[in-house]
């Protein structure tokens, strides 16, 4: 009697994909490898959707920047899933890539009095579109006629209200400018005329 044998592979794991760039702000077109990976019985498909639109299908996705009519500014949302050779499908993630092709736009609408030696404060707004793109870098320099005498690094601020600089004025007295500088988190930087009023210290 002959005896036959058979190999029978079992496959219950589901695939993975990695996107290669995720939850970012760009204000360039931006494109996601969707990186699949499967340790059995290996990847059949890649399928995804842009922003709810139709199913389709790849390893390649691209978010494209208008940077003329900025009709793409905004939060970008990515649907993806795999399925292997043994048909096991991956539940479905999401991810955002987020286009900003716009500068934003600083403002300091109050002249400001501080004291020697005491904490002074300088009113002033950082205006951004798209309004998704909520924070951005901001960095005031404050002038002696056209000499810089301080610059205040504020790091990543609030954008869209009105915020407060705070500094310990060890500035002689008499009438200074300063000027308020921003970049958003997609790398655009602020254009002039920046925001700009005056600093009396007494």
């Amino acid at each position: 009697t002959s005896h036959k044998s058979c190999l029978v592979r079992i496959d219950t794991t589901t695939p993975l994909v990695t996107p290669s760039v995720m939850n970012v702000w760009r204000n360039t077109d931006t494109t996601v490898q969707l990186v699949g990976s499967d340790t059995w019985s290996g990847l059949k498909d890649i399928e995804y959707t842009v922003d709810g639109g139709p199913t389709l299908h790849g390893s390649r996705v691209t978010i494209t920047a208008d940077s003329v009519a900025h009709t793409t500014d905004g939060v970008h949302t990515i649907s993806v899933f795999a399925t292997d050779y043994a048909d096991n499908v991956e539940p479905v993630q999401t991810f955002q890539i987020d286009i900003d092709t716009q500068a934003p736009v600083t403002l300091a609408s109050k002249a400001a009095v501080a004291y020697a030696g005491k904490t002074a404060s300088l009113k002033y707004e950082v205006d951004d579109q798209p309004t998704s793109d909520t924070k951005a870098t901001v960095t005031i320099t404050i002038r002696s006629k056209t000499k810089v005498v301080k610059t205040l690094k504020l790091g990543l601020r609030p954008t869209g209200s009105l915020q407060t600089a705070k500094f310990k004025c060890l500035l002689k007295k008499g009438s200074y400018t300063f000027a308020v500088a921003a970049t958003d988190q997609a790398g655009n930087v602020a254009v002039a005329p920046l925001g700009t009023n005056k600093l009396t210290v007494k």
